[in-house]
């Protein structure tokens, strides 16, 4: 999600809300943490992000999403992004790892927004807001689909 639309997403009445749904199904009224620098992973430099969570539950969250996503790398990676989209990933060696693997990821991908970004779509600012928050979760099913094909095919060597 773009800086721009982050911003669009935790706006509500002028303030920066935090996007956490609450386990009442309702969503956090403190401000997000929004703009701060952080270390570039590959430079190393400062770049700006815009956090959408408030001081409380913004580590919860960035620990739910670190680990979803170190859990993905074990399926692919960007080198292997292709073989991803093709739905060849498996052989007749990795089949079972890389269905683990796959199940822990797509579990992770659908837990990661119930609390941490669904609090946005719930109580959304605007229209506006609301489009860039489904936007992004349509990114999130489009890429739990791929996997779900990646398995698909995987089970196939089960035979």
């Amino acid at each position: 999600m773009k800086f721009k639309s982050r911003k669009k997403i935790t706006n509500f009445n002028n303030k920066y809300r935090c996007c956490y749904m609450l386990n009442n199904g309702k969503r956090c009224k403190k401000n997000c943490v929004g703009l701060q620098y952080v270390n570039d992973l590959i430079t190393n430099k400062p770049k700006p992000i815009f956090i959408v969570h408030c001081k409380q539950h913004r580590n919860m969250c960035e620990k739910k999403y670190l680990n979803y996503k170190e859990i993905c790398n074990k399926v692919y990676t960007k080198k292997l992004r292709k073989k991803f989209l093709n739905h060849s990933l498996c052989n007749k060696s990795n089949y079972k790892t890389i269905n683990k693997h796959i199940d822990a990821c797509v579990k992770g991908r659908l837990e990661y927004p119930i609390n941490c970004t669904n609090g946005c779509i719930v109580n959304p600012a605007n229209l506006a807001a609301l489009h860039h928050a489904i936007k992004s979760q349509n990114k999130h099913f489009n890429e739990i689909t791929q996997l779900l094909k990646n398995k698909i095919n995987c089970n196939t060597f089960n035979d």
